[in-house]
């Protein structure tokens, strides 16, 4: 057992190291490693990884996409479709990525209700009764009346449901009644925990105030793919739940029926108290495309007049992604091995 680690730890480290040099920009000598650790101060022996890349910079094989998506842009600039677009592209088995604007930062909306599905299920795996629970919906309003888009479900007022039900509405229908009594249930703790230990900067006394990057943002996808931050069942839970979102006018519409989409959009509206009229206008879509070996984040998140300009935005550079992704070789994004097989 001894001679086989002294020798598999070495070509481990070779094999890493060529991966590095042969699909980024660093030199296999050279490579910056990426770590990102959850923030937990009650253990004093651990500290719990959540994701980590071989590479911090920009992979060198991307930069026809890159172009491609700054052409959609300032494209839709110059037609006033947008005003600013941040795009972030990530294989989710190797690491590679590029973007543009990746560090904007935006508002996040009901991206955040995935926090708040992962907080739920973060207790729920101590509580184990926690998802049968029984909840009234008590609200002073309905609070999806000033959605632009809306599902055709939503929980009711004065009704009672699971809260695995309620975390569903919340996820698949977007749901603002339910994500406000899972807010209740859970307390602000519990989900500004979740908040911070995904480096999301949000302040829950102040929603104007809460903004985050898609490149930020990615890392929630991040960690539930990899199952670094729930179980395995929970991490397989919450992508599921959001591969049945009914919102399927964004990066879905930019791939084809047959593959596989997890994703979480939002939109924010600011109008003149006055007028009525929309002085500002965001949307955004981010999620996992399941393509077949080459699994990939993208998060696209858009700021302009009106909701019809920036879908058509997020649309086009999801489209121009899954034809990059689609025309690369296999062997072009690196080589991920898995034990007991793919």
């Amino acid at each position: 057992m001894k001679r086989f680690l002294l020798w598999t730890v070495p070509a481990l480290f070779l094999a890493i190291g060529m991966i590095v040099g042969r699909c980024t920009v660093v030199p296999p000598t050279q490579p910056h490693l990426t770590v990102i650790r959850e923030k937990d101060d009650r253990y004093q022996y651990i500290r719990p990884l959540l994701s980590f890349s071989l590479d911090g910079r920009q992979a060198a094989s991307f930069q026809a996409l890159t172009d491609q998506v700054s052409g959609i842009i300032t494209r839709d600039k110059k037609a006033g479709w947008v005003d600013d677009v941040g795009f972030y592209f990530r294989y989710a088995n190797t690491g590679e990525w590029t973007g543009v604007n990746e560090d904007q930062r935006f508002s996040p909306a009901s991206l955040l209700k995935v926090q708040i599905m992962i907080a739920t299920f973060k207790l729920a795996e101590s509580d184990p009764k926690l998802l049968s629970k029984q909840v009234k919906v008590v609200l002073d309003s309905d609070l999806n009346q000033g959605e632009n888009f809306k599902s055709n479900y939503f929980v009711k007022n004065g009704g009672t449901y699971s809260v695995d039900d309620l975390v569903r509405a919340m996820i698949v229908n977007s749901d603002n009644n339910a994500m406000a009594v899972l807010q209740q249930l859970i307390g602000p703790q519990t989900s500004q925990k979740v908040y911070n230990d995904l480096y999301l900067q949000i302040r829950q006394d102040d929603a104007v105030a809460d903004t985050t990057s898609p490149k930020t943002y990615s890392l929630t996808l991040r960690v539930l793919y990899n199952a670094t931050y729930l179980s395995r069942e929970m991490s397989n839970k919450a992508m599921a739940l959001l591969s049945e979102t009914v919102f399927n006018s964004g990066i879905e519409q930019g791939v084809p029926s047959a593959i596989k989409v997890a994703e979480k959009f939002g939109e924010r509206m600011v109008r003149d108290r006055a007028s009525n009229r929309a002085l500002n206008t965001e949307l955004h879509d981010c999620g996992m495309v399941y393509y077949p070996g080459k699994p990939y984040v993208l998060c696209i998140m858009t700021q302009g007049k009106d909701f019809d300009g920036l879908l058509e935005t997020i649309k086009d550079i999801s489209a121009t992604t899954y034809t990059f992704v689609d025309n690369s070789a296999p062997q072009a994004y690196g080589n991920t091995h898995f034990l007991g097989g793919q």
